[in-house]
């Protein structure tokens, strides 16, 4: 939309596009919190926070070094292919890992299940979402 519109003094196609890019901000908080909910252990959880913050960092550094200035005149087409490619790796990984929790879950519901009081007890321990079968992932 932005890039293979004109750029002109009064265009709106490209306004419009940067206005839908701005959605993309509030994403980066759900993937935060997707990624905090669907781990258990306070290392884990930790680990998970500072992956996701390093890999945030890393596409904003990357990010600027797709502007070249030669390319102006057709509206910057690398830039554009990697937010195109980048989207669409970002939609095939969370559609892979929809599948996977989703079975994972499934697996664990068919488990034979502990007493209330075993329940209670791992609940409050620092275990992992791996070694705690009462864990269930966020979908």
């Amino acid at each position: 939309m932005i890039w293979k519109s004109t750029w002109t003094h009064r265009a709106a196609t490209p306004v419009a596009g940067y206005t839908i890019i701005g959605f993309f901000g509030p994403v980066v908080s759900l993937i935060i919190s997707i990624g905090m909910a669907n781990v258990a252990g306070a290392s884990k959880k930790s680990f998970m926070a500072g992956s996701i913050f390093v890999a945030y960092c890393v596409g904003n550094i990357i990010g600027p070094q797709l502007i070249k200035t030669p390319t102006l005149k057709r509206h910057y087409p690398e830039l554009w292919l990697g937010l195109i490619i980048c989207y669409c790796i970002v939609i095939v990984l969370a559609i892979a890992l929809y599948l996977i929790l989703r079975a994972e879950n499934k697996r664990r519901d068919a488990l034979p299940s502990l007493s209330e009081e075993e329940r209670d007890r791992l609940a409050f321990r620092d275990m992992t979402d791996k070694e705690n079968p009462y864990f269930r992932y966020v979908l």
